[in-house]
């Protein structure tokens, strides 16, 4: 090894107009456990908790 980083020459895929955004919370999420990010990302399937149902509701003061 020469000591030295090398850079490897992989293309950016092209971004058009039909591909959504990956946000990065869903990074966190595949980091966490690959499954539950693909069925929350790609199947849209969500289950409520009592933490995000308080989250989503109105407030009352």
């Amino acid at each position: 090894m020469d000591g030295q980083q090398h850079e490897l020459a992989l293309p950016f895929p092209e971004l058009t107009g039909d591909q959504p955004q990956l946000p990065a919370r869903m990074i966190n999420e595949y980091v966490y456990c690959p499954r539950l990010a693909y069925l929350e990302w790609v199947q849209g399937e969500w289950s409520d908790s009592g933490d995000t149902v308080d989250a989503t509701s109105p407030r009352v003061q």
